[in-house]
């Protein structure tokens, strides 16, 4: 397993080749507990609040309480909820929310002297 640090984890995304995104989809990633409680921070201040789609409360609910996923999962659940985290914060004007989203990723981006942020298991295939 491999652990990604704040600084590192920000260039994931950024560099995926065609082979990393087919790894992407068959790597999994768990989140630090310090990046759970993050994901259950913002659960709380946007649920049962209005305004924030169901599918997407759901997903931000598998992170929240440690659900392991695959590394691509994980990358278009955390744009899916800050895309509908700042509609919600427009549309109510939920500054929680705002705040908990900021904490949520001021904790993957603090830097790569930071906590490890998540830990990636890659499946190597059988010849």
């Amino acid at each position: 397993m491999r652990e990604l640090s704040g600084g590192h984890a920000g260039h994931l995304a950024k560099h995926l080749t065609r082979s990393s995104r087919n790894a992407a989809n068959k790597a999994e990633i768990k989140f630090s507990p310090e990046m759970v409680e993050r994901f259950r921070d913002l659960e709380e201040a946007v649920r049962d609040k209005g305004h924030f789609d169901g599918d997407v409360l759901k997903n931000l609910h598998d992170w929240a309480s440690g659900k392991t996923g695959t590394v691509s999962l994980a990358l278009g659940d955390m744009v899916m909820i800050t895309q509908e985290t700042m509609n919600h914060v427009q549309a109510t004007g939920n500054t929680n929310a705002k705040h908990a989203l900021s904490m949520l990723f001021g904790a993957m981006i603090a830097g790569p002297d930071s906590a490890s942020i998540a830990t990636v298991r890659t499946f190597q295939r059988s010849r």
